[in-house]
């Protein structure tokens, strides 16, 4: 018994989903990725991480730590980059290729706002990470059979009411 519920666990714990998979909640998963969705986001998501850094140390936070003029703070502050910005992941293949797309989703209080965060959808084209999508509210979402031009349509949201289809370029959501 106890082999059959090991399996069990191992079996459905994954965060590699299946195209017949499909309900995925972010809420519900933790923060560890595994290589191939690091080099997703690492590599995909490289900018918005810029970004978001920059906002950070030079306009939301750490110009406001000064009391006047004279005072002194440390530099860069003591606070972790992942309580500012931190990802959880999925790696799906959406377009029957063989290779999977990887779904990140971007928590922070930088990134998020009071109805949630953004998550992106990644692909590998070539050696490159390019990101072909991305939906808000991103922590809920759904995946089916119904396809567009090749790749399965995304559905996201708290009641998966929104729908993200692929055109030539990449995917729409709205």
């Amino acid at each position: 018994m106890e082999k059959i519920l090991l399996i069990f666990f191992i079996v459905f714990s994954s965060l590699h989903v299946k195209a017949n998979d499909s309900k995925f909640d972010f809420f519900n998963t933790d923060y560890e990725i595994d290589k191939y969705q690091y080099d997703a986001i690492s590599n995909g998501l490289f900018d918005i991480y810029i970004d978001t850094l920059k906002i950070y140390l030079q306009e939301s936070h750490v110009p406001y730590l000064f009391e006047n003029d004279k005072s002194k703070i440390l530099y860069p502050p003591s606070k972790q980059l992942s309580d500012i910005i931190k990802y959880k992941a999925t790696s799906v293949d959406l377009n029957d290729d063989g290779v999977n797309e990887v779904v990140a989703y971007t928590e922070g209080s930088l990134v998020c706002g009071s109805s949630g965060c953004t998550s992106y959808i990644l692909q590998k084209i070539n050696s490159d990470w390019k990101i072909i999508g991305e939906f808000f509210p991103g922590h809920i979402f759904e995946i089916n059979n119904s396809q567009t031009n090749g790749f399965l349509h995304i559905y996201y949201g708290t009641n998966l009411d929104y729908k993200c289809e692929y055109d030539v370029k990449g995917y729409i959501c709205n």
